[in-house]
């Protein structure tokens, strides 16, 4: 299996690829890219969260965010700008909380689009930020509000 590090240099060639991503339309990837973008890679990045509560918070999330598309991209947000991925991050957020995490400390700013849209870097990030704000109602206001809501996650 690919390493994180060995899948940026694998999106370094192929950045066209991973930013014009337009939902609906059919792609045809790589092979190297098809390992990591399908719904049992999913399946299985998830059921690598030890923590059940946690697992079932993404899982809900990925459903409402993306349907479980990986390559998911909304153009124009809310906030007009774009979300990305299987749980519709922002560039800055990933960007920032990966960083709080220690999840992706061998990339520059500029180079978030690069990672976007990995399942397992969007999972990883998320399940931290849940599992350490889960029970903070203004966080899930902020982030995920949607789905938060229609899941009741600020109850």
């Amino acid at each position: 299996m690919p390493t994180i590090g060995s899948k940026i240099a694998l999106a370094m060639l192929t950045t066209s690829l991973l930013v014009n991503i337009v939902p609906g339309k059919t792609y045809h990837l790589e092979p190297e890219l098809k390992e990591f973008v399908s719904a049992p890679k999913v399946r299985e990045l998830l059921a690598g969260i030890p923590n059940l509560k946690v697992r079932r918070i993404l899982t809900d999330l990925i459903k409402c965010e993306s349907n479980g598309d990986p390559n998911a991209l909304n153009p124009k947000d809310k906030d007009s700008t774009p979300s990305y991925g299987l749980l519709q991050f922002k560039t800055k957020t990933l960007y920032s909380e990966g960083k709080r995490y220690n999840i992706i400390n061998d990339i520059e700013p500029r180079e978030i689009l690069n990672i976007i849209y990995f399942p397992e870097i969007q999972i990883k990030v998320a399940a931290e930020m849940i599992k350490n704000n889960k029970d903070n109602i203004n966080w899930w206001k902020q982030q995920f509000p949607a789905c938060a809501k229609k899941y009741d996650y600020w109850k």
